[in-house]
């Protein structure tokens, strides 16, 4: 299910056109793009790194879910308090980056706010936009006091895919086996009953 939602007050750096993008953490260990506050950055699971998104700022990762794997999510807030989760597809997400849109809409089903730890699995193939705001963009939304710092961690999961192949297989089986039963009832009504057995003759006499 997609919600529009109307915010109170867009993060401030979407309202800088030309903002400066800020560098927050940089993994060479893992060889790993730095995530940075007020954009995007692409990944592709298995996926853990450890971001700090600045007050009044938000950070976002892209990841394009195939349908053979759903996308288990989980993000856990080390230090500087709630904040909301969004998660969006990409009309949804160039409605949230804009300063001119009144509103934006995300996926209801994947969406928590004034949370500290977040642990969904996203079902829904293509691609997704998963948003971690410290800004107050919804008047139910978290009320940033600091910047924050959060653990993230993107992974597969293939047992909704593995699950719908079963029950598939049941269930082609099952047609097999009563289209095999129908036409051994069909052959059976075809063969003839058996002729009545006629008394013998008496003797002559």
């Amino acid at each position: 299910m997609v919600r529009m939602i109307t915010p109170s007050r867009f993060p401030g750096a979407m309202r800088r056109i030309a903002a400066t993008l800020v560098v927050v953490g940089v993994l060479l260990g893992l060889g790993l793009p730095a995530a940075q506050a007020g954009g995007v950055t692409a990944a592709t699971p298995p996926h853990e790194r450890t971001v700090t998104i600045p007050r009044n700022d938000f950070v976002a990762f892209s990841v394009d879910v195939a349908t053979t794997w759903s996308l288990v999510t989980g993000i856990t807030v080390q230090s500087g308090g709630a904040i909301d989760i969004y998660v969006t597809e990409q009309a949804g997400y160039n409605q949230y980056t804009n300063p001119s849109a009144p509103s934006f809409s995300y996926l209801v089903a994947y969406t928590q706010e004034r949370v500290t730890t977040y642990n969904k699995t996203i079902t829904d193939s293509g691609l997704k936009f998963i948003i971690l705001d410290n800004d107050i963009v919804t008047q139910n939304g978290a009320t940033p006091t600091d910047n924050v710092t959060a653990k993230i961690y993107f992974g597969q999961s293939s047992g909704s895919f593995i699950l719908g192949m079963v029950v598939l297989i049941i269930v082609v089986l099952a047609l097999v086996a009563m289209v095999v039963i129908r036409r051994r009832r069909r052959k059976a009504a075809a063969i003839p009953p058996p002729m009545p057995m006629t008394p013998p003759m008496p003797p002559p006499t």
